[in-house]
């Protein structure tokens, strides 16, 4: 029989008593939390987006935290070259995969790939077809990601489209969200000798989505459980988002992106066009006067700083809104007659706030021949 010394058993004894402290602590600040909290908001969060599966949309990535799910829509069939680097499939480039003189690349976000809007609907493949009819055998390719802010479009470029590629041109498109999406998703951190890249795992969002499926769903279900989760951000980048945005900062980190696609397309002779999107409220007056009048002025201020980073780094740029604004009438944009700006735009089915609403199949086609117009005496 083996004996246990008496400082042994009372330390096993004291052990024990902290357990079960600690339990009954839990069970008593859940009981707390239930009659404080009504619900459990956590439970009702869907996180299946994020599948490394041939389900899911994304997939993680540790350089960008998520990127799109290359074997998405491709069953029963081979990818297309496209689709290995995640853009949005495109089935007319299955017949004529190697058929074309130029090669463009349109990166940006959700504005880009098309929310709500077939693949024949996007911007990018109404600049396609722009290009060709004036004669330009060109393919375009659709690398808009949703969500993706100007860091991870970046890495995108510098790791995965150019090495591959070596595009003719890529059309770089910014967003009234590119700013904050950096600020949240950011993933270069600006030090004295310049900026330097911080890995992806650090990011909250690539953290929860990663050890979130291996948490058993009791303990998801707990309210402790999701008192404590709410308090990591959605999308927080430890060791590199700022406490405070500041304009001065975000803007030298764009500069730095441009500059440094730019240069790294000019060693094998490719060009960086930086492109606006369109914005409703530019278009569309909100019912509320003096809260549509400041929305307005803070996007003129926003798209004025893109087109001056892209100007003094003396890239090309084209502002769609002022394209289209500059018309006499908005009624008969390049001929067609869009019967009021509104239908530019989608009705949003709840899932972005409001000042989100993304460009209809007109509004796309009208971004894809305002490009293509740009493009097109470039390459003449």
């Amino acid at each position: 029989m083996i004996k246990v010394k008496k400082g042994t058993k009372k330390g096993i004894a004291i052990s024990g008593l902290l357990i079960l402290s600690m339990f009954l602590g839990i069970i008593m600040l859940e009981v707390v939390l239930g009659l404080i909290l009504t619900e459990n908001k956590e439970t009702k969060k869907d996180w299946s987006w994020v599948n490394p599966g041939s389900n899911g949309f994304y997939s993680l990535d540790p350089d960008r935290i998520y990127k799109v799910n290359s074997n998405r829509f491709t069953k029963g069939r081979n990818k297309s070259e496209g689709e290995q680097y995640g853009f949005r499939f495109n089935p007319k480039h299955l017949d004529n995969e190697n058929n074309y003189d130029q090669l463009v690349v349109v990166v940006g976000d959700s504005f880009v790939n098309g929310h709500n809007v077939n693949f024949d609907e996007t911007y990018p493949y109404s600049l396609e077809m722009n290009l060709r009819e004036s004669g330009i055998n060109a393919k375009v390719e659709n690398a808009g990601v949703p969500g993706y802010g100007s860091d991870q479009i970046f890495i995108y470029l510098k790791d995965v489209i150019i090495p591959n590629l070596q595009p003719d041109i890529v059309v770089w498109s910014l967003n009234q969200n590119d700013f904050g999406d950096s600020h949240d998703a950011c993933l270069f951190k600006e030090t004295k000798d310049g900026y330097r890249q911080i890995s992806a795992r650090w990011n909250s969002l690539f953290f929860k989505h990663t050890y979130y499926p291996s948490i058993p769903d009791s303990v998801k279900k707990m309210r402790i459980f999701s008192v404590l989760d709410s308090r990591i951000p959605e999308r927080y980048t430890y060791g590199c988002t700022p406490d405070q945005r500041l304009s001065d900062n975000e803007d030298r980190k764009l500069s730095y992106f441009l500059r440094e696609t730019k240069e790294m397309m000019s060693d094998y002779g490719g060009e960086l066009l930086a492109m606006i999107v369109l914005n409703e409220h530019l278009f569309i007056v909100d019912n509320n006067q003096d809260y549509w009048e400041q929305k307005v002025d803070r996007i003129k201020k926003t798209n004025d700083r893109f087109y001056s980073i892209a100007t003094q780094e003396k890239i090309k740029v084209i502002d769609i809104n002022q394209a289209v604004l500059s018309r006499e009438s908005e009624s008969n944009v390049l001929g067609k007659s869009i019967g009021g700006s509104s239908e530019l735009f989608l009705e949003e089915d709840g899932g972005f706030g409001p000042g989100w609403r993304h460009p209809s199949a007109l509004g796309n086609e009208l971004m894809g021949e305002l490009v293509g117009q740009t493009l097109v005496p470039q390459h003449e």
